[in-house]
């Protein structure tokens, strides 16, 4: 019958939705994946090679004094692998960094998670991601925010709220 050989098909052809060949997978095949962070040759699964994996993993955060709040972490000095991530980010629009960059604030507030102030979830929480916004200007010309898309996924690696809740003039450059 039709229905039978239309069965019978689909268990030796398996299908993109639902198997292990993911459409990453078939890409990765027809264009070799890089490294977001220095172009080396990586999985079709990971963002960054194992080169530049181990250069974030052995950044060291820094605990930075911020008149008026309470816990102010760089994930790691401004330098070195996590200094291309942050210009790939930034300069690329290369956004699946935007999670690395996330994981690697994450592990950096790790052991510093106590000194926040419980509770921290639900929508009276005193403890929030906030992004400080780009200019108006920068926003325009990259099409996207990088502290808002790294804010976001922290938010969401931390179960915290995100509140964008800063405005920005399209004032000088800070850096």
């Amino acid at each position: 019958s039709r229905s039978a050989s239309i069965a019978t098909r689909s268990r030796r052809q398996p299908a993109l939705v639902g198997s292990s060949i993911t459409l990453r997978h078939a890409i990765a095949l027809l264009v070799p994946p890089r490294c977001t962070v220095c172009a080396a040759p990586c999985t079709a699964t990971e963002v960054v090679c194992a080169r530049c994996e181990a250069g974030l993993r052995a950044c060291r955060p820094t605990r930075l004094a911020v008149p008026g709040l309470d816990l102010t972490l760089a994930a790691a000095p401004y330098e070195g692998v996590a200094r291309e991530l942050v210009r790939g980010l930034k300069f690329d629009a290369r956004i699946a960094l935007a999670r690395r960059a996330a994981r690697a604030i994450a592990e950096a507030l790790e052991p510093s998670l106590g000194e926040i102030p419980r509770p921290f979830d639900g929508p009276r929480s005193p403890c929030a991601v906030v992004p400080v916004p780009a200019a108006p200007s920068r926003l325009l010309r990259r099409g996207f925010d990088p502290a808002e898309a790294i804010a976001s996924a922290l938010a969401a690696e931390l179960g915290l709220p995100l509140r964008p809740c800063l405005c920005r003039s399209d004032g000088p450059r800070q850096v």
